[in-house]
């Protein structure tokens, strides 16, 4: 924390502005023993059990029959056995690869006619 105020500090000469900086801005020693002061005697162990979850707990437990009008999922689900008939005789389908459309004359297809330099046009239509 002291750092800051003398980078703070720094910074105020740099720019030519007054020597003097609000310390308690960067390094605000009241308030850090306010907050000391204000845990000190406070313990980080839990001693009693949240009364509002007890509460809760007790009440779905008397309430456990009167939770729900709808009957329950198990009761209403009710399982088909469907019968599905196996597949035909299926062929295997004809893919034809694409071909690129190649120039007889010169053997190049257009991205190679657009793309490449002449040297380059030689030596690909060679292939």
């Amino acid at each position: 924390m002291k750092k800051r105020v003398k980078e703070a500090e720094k910074e105020a000469v740099r720019r030519g502005e007054d020597e003097t900086v609000n310390k308690e801005y960067f390094f605000p020693k009241k308030l850090f023993k306010e907050i000391l002061n204000e845990f000190k005697l406070k313990s980080l162990k839990l001693d009693e059990p949240n009364t509002e979850l007890l509460e809760l707990q007790k009440y779905l437990e008397e309430n456990k029959d009167k939770q729900s009008s709808l009957p329950n999922q198990e009761q209403t689900t009710q399982l088909a056995n469907i019968q599905t008939p196996p597949l035909g005789n299926t062929p295997m389908p004809i893919v034809q690869t694409a071909r690129a459309n190649v120039d007889p004359n010169t053997n190049l297809t257009r991205n190679q006619e657009a793309l490449l330099s002449p040297e380059e046009k030689v030596i690909a239509s060679r292939t």
